[in-house]
């Protein structure tokens, strides 16, 4: 009775779960579910909302100095009336922020919080991308499931009639012929097997960014994916300057642009401690009356204090050295990253190009030659005038073929999916340019 109620409320979990999120058969259906579950987009947005709290309390005054002394307090008698300078002085004093010190953290905490904004873009393209690729590869695993099961069907059929013929004793009948349909039936027994394993693999994959709940609908169809448009050009006309003006668009070049603001801000930082700091004093000085009885004006006193920073000039000339080379380094990062993309967008403009070629060359020509190349050998053979061996052929070339076009439209449209994410914009705070050359070398 026990395990029927737990096997009861099992079941009514699952079906709740199963209406919940039904099968997936669209990639954006997909994407959806990965984003909805990406705990990463909650954390980076906690620490942006962190910098930009950090970025509020920067703006703020050093906290002051309060002191309270019995001054001048002769020592033969302790007597506060004896002496008039004897006092007790209340004094309060308020140090300023050295140079420009708030204003640079101000900037520093709100440039991080841009870069944590521009991460989270990058994050959601990047997922995009990922959560797209699997998709596609899955795709294309169980297109050609199919397509084994359509050419497996079609050389059983074939064994059947070598068979057929063999027992009848009918001329171009042979054992040979029987044998080879066997091996080539086996072959794909194990292409199959094969081909489920990658399935397998895919879907692991897939559950990891999407959950163990999700189903991948058998209908699920190849995303019709469009290019996006580059601002300066179309595909075959672009120049590097266009590509690089187009990518320092992206949300990771912005982030690595950011990068060299964030070092370029602490540099500043650090040269704000050769400035002086300065302090502002008020005090308040109360004496008791003297020993005739007659009162004693009490002591008011103002002044202004500042610190010379000038034994340390070796010690913060160096750390503003250090400061510097980070500049450079941030800018040797974006600019090697930079190059490196840019190589990307122009290998990637060749292969949709070629791709999109041999796309059309199989839709036109391939597919339909591989079918009728396939029917005329079987007529022959049917016909007394042919060789089973190339029946065999021909339907091995044609689910080849099959094979091969499916897989041009998998590397098209992957090809697609990483130029649609180099070409990802994202606007935040003042746009930033690439470095110049002598940026770079200064």
């Amino acid at each position: 009775m026990f395990r029927f109620i737990i096997r009861s409320l099992l079941f009514i979990a699952v079906s709740l779960q199963a209406e919940s999120l039904p099968p997936l058969s669209q990639v954006d259906q997909a994407v959806h579910v990965a984003l909805e579950r990406a705990p990463q987009l909650s954390a980076m947005a906690a620490k942006q909302a962190a910098f930009q709290a950090q970025r509020e309390a920067a703006d703020r005054l050093p906290n002051p100095e309060v002191s309270l002394q019995l001054l001048n307090l002769p020592v033969n008698s302790f007597d506060l009336a004896q002496e008039p300078m004897t006092q007790v002085q209340l004094a309060i004093v308020q140090p300023l922020n050295r140079g420009d010190s708030v204003a640079i953290s101000q900037s520093l905490w709100q440039q991080k919080a841009w870069q944590t904004e521009l991460g989270l873009a990058d994050y959601r393209a990047k997922l995009s991308r990922t959560v797209h690729l699997l998709w596609i590869e899955l795709y294309r695993m169980r297109q050609h499931l199919l397509i084994i099961d359509e050419t497996r069907e079609l050389l059983t059929q074939g064994e059947s009639v070598v068979n057929a013929r063999y027992s009848s004793a009918l001329a171009g009948a042979r054992q040979g012929d029987i044998l080879k349909a066997q091996l080539e039936l086996s072959r794909l027994h194990e292409r199959r097997l094969l081909t489920e394993q990658r399935m397998a693999t895919l879907q692991v994959e897939l559950r990891r960014w999407l959950g163990d709940d999700v189903i991948i609908a058998d209908t699920m169809v190849l995303p019709n994916l469009a290019l996006t448009p580059m601002n300066d050009g179309a595909l075959g006309t672009l120049s590097n300057s266009a590509i690089i003006a187009q990518l320092m668009q992206h949300p990771y070049m912005q982030i690595l642009a950011r990068e060299t603001e964030i070092k370029k801000l602490q540099k500043a930082l650090t040269e704000q401690d050769d400035k002086p700091q300065w302090k502002f004093s008020a005090s308040y000085g109360h004496r008791q009356d003297d020993l005739m009885g007659d009162s004693r004006d009490d002591f008011f006193s103002i002044g202004v204090r500042f610190d010379l920073p000038l034994f340390n000039e070796g010690q913060n000339h160096r750390a503003q050295q250090a400061a510097q080379y980070q500049v450079k380094m941030s800018q040797y990062n974006l600019k090697d990253e930079l190059n490196r993309w840019t190589q990307e967008v122009k290998s990637l403009e060749q292969t949709i190009s070629s791709l999109t070629e041999r796309q059309t060359l199989f839709t036109t020509k391939l597919l339909e030659q591989a079918l009728q190349n396939a029917d005329a050998a079987l007529t022959a053979y049917t016909n007394d005038d042919g060789d089973f061996s190339a029946v065999i052929q021909a339907n091995i070339d044609r689910f080849s073929i099959k094979q091969q076009k499916i897989d041009v439209d998998i590397e098209l449209a992957k090809a697609k999916v990483s130029w649609n994410y180099y070409m990802t914009v994202k606007h935040v705070g003042p746009a930033l340019s690439a470095p110049r050359e002598d940026q770079v070398h200064d």
